[in-house]
């Protein structure tokens, strides 16, 4: 008996004695349907199948080639990170215990595209028509944004935001135009590391510098020292510094404002950390007028929960009188070892009362998937417990935000170019605040 591959469809052809009982179960490929993978990224690993197979089988690549970086294991596992793109056809083998073998012809596409698309249409009152739509187009290779664009049908008005990057992939121009027109740049300069040491806004696109930004930072790439130049007229205005815990990277023991950068501190504050967990601040002391006279505190006190999250309390004495002024409480995902601003991203609840009487005032829940993406955010804005506003996020399987609805029916329905593969973060924990 042999067995004949045509494409993807297989012909049995027996031959010798036409008895039934004297024929062959031979081995047969279960065909995979191979999505298109993209250079320089690790492809989505795919393990083949057979049927009537005896004992253990072996498989290869029988005729034609995959893409550089892509290998088919014994085990029938293809895997890699392709390094070129095409169109690539190949034939795949299996061979079992008996030596009875059969073959499959595959096709599989490797892409190279220089830029990806992300486009967001916007349906602001959820009647199901799109009143906008916002497309970000970036380079894979590194998924850094060169533009952000979005039209308002309801105003016919156009915003658009361009970037362009070094050789070393830093940011160094930023555009805004809005109809067209260019109204205002922002230039960046940097370090040998890629720090941000300068940042040049002319809000006017006249080459006049209107605003100036500099920056110090240490060697773990956290910023020490930052000055403002709000009117561009090369005389700082606010100076600003931190001191960092060696022992916990990007978390401050002490940090001050001189709002006027005349060398007189206006405001001072120091953190004391738990000598145990190095990331865990336990008091802090402020000095908020600058006469060296601490003038309120507070206390934090950490919980570890069975679920792995841990509760942070931060009780405020806003006054030094020894009397809690104000609480907020944060339960946070991963036992809160992380920097200060990523606890508003990972957490699951936060509740604030600002009078201390023990009935918070605010309560904000959030709900995440296994993967610890956001799947939605509710707020009970004045702690009566009823939710007031919640938005509610849906992502595909590769990981990419798809859909985003809010109960003011506020909707946005988001596609990607097929070579997008989940690596594009939307959700920037920076716009919610910290």
């Amino acid at each position: 008996m042999r067995l004949l591959i045509i494409g993807l469809f297989s012909l049995t052809i027996f031959s010798g004695c036409s008895d039934d009982s004297s024929r062959v179960a031979m081995p047969e490929i279960n065909a995979l349907s191979l999505t298109a993978g993209v250079t320089t990224r690790v492809y989505p690993s795919q393990s083949y199948s057979a049927v009537r197979t005896s004992g253990e089988s072996t498989w290869t690549i029988f005729a034609g080639s995959l893409p550089r970086g892509m290998s088919l294991s014994s085990a029938g596992v293809l895997s890699g990170t392709p390094t070129e793109a095409g169109d690539f056809q190949f034939t795949i083998s299996v061979t079992d215990a008996r030596g009875l073998s059969s073959s499959l012809v595959q096709q599989l596409r490797i892409i190279d595209p220089e830029f990806g698309i992300i486009t967001s249409n916007i349906d602001r009152d959820g009647d199901g028509n799109n009143e906008a739509v916002s497309t970000l187009t970036f380079l894979n290779a590194s998924n850094q944004i060169v533009e952000s664009r979005t039209e308002d049908f309801s105003t016919n008005e156009v915003y658009v935001y361009s970037y362009i990057y070094d050789n070393a992939g830093n940011r160094i121009r930023e555009e805004y135009s809005f109809q067209n027109e260019l109204l205002y740049l922002t230039h960046y300069m940097h370090d040998a590391n890629g720090n941000e040491t300068r940042i040049e806004r002319d809000a006017g696109a006249d080459g006049t510098i209107n605003q100036i930004v500099e920056r110090t930072y240490d060697a773990n790439g956290f910023v020490v020292l930052q000055r403002v130049d709000y009117e561009g007229d090369a005389i700082f205005d606010l100076e600003q510094t931190w001191i960092y815990s060696p022992a916990a990277p990007g978390h401050w023991t002490s940090r001050s404002n001189d709002i006027n950068a005349d060398g007189i501190i206006n405001f001072y504050e120091e953190w004391q950390f738990d000598p145990v967990y190095s990331r865990r601040e336990l008091h802090i002391d402020q000095d908020t007028d600058g006469d060296t006279i601490w003038d309120a505190e507070m206390f934090i006190s950490w919980t570890d929960n069975a679920d792995g999250s841990v509760t942070r309390l931060l009780q405020r004495d806003l006054d030094r009188d020894s009397i809690i002024d104000r609480t907020d409480r944060r339960v946070i995902l991963n036992g809160g070892d992380m920097l200060p601003f990523e606890r508003v991203r990972y957490s699951t609840l936060y509740e604030r009362d600002t009078d201390a009487d023990g009935q918070p005032d605010y309560i904000e829940t959030n709900t995440f998937d296994s993967s610890q993406r956001l799947t939605s955010y509710a707020q009970d804005t004045d702690g009566d417990g009823l939710v007031e506003f919640q938005t509610n996020l849906t992502y595909e399987v590769g990981g990419n935000l798809i859909h985003f609805e809010n109960s003011n029916g506020y909707l946005i329905d988001v596609t990607y170019t097929d070579w997008v593969l989940g690596t594009y973060d939307l959700l920037d924990s920076s716009e919610r605040g910290w």
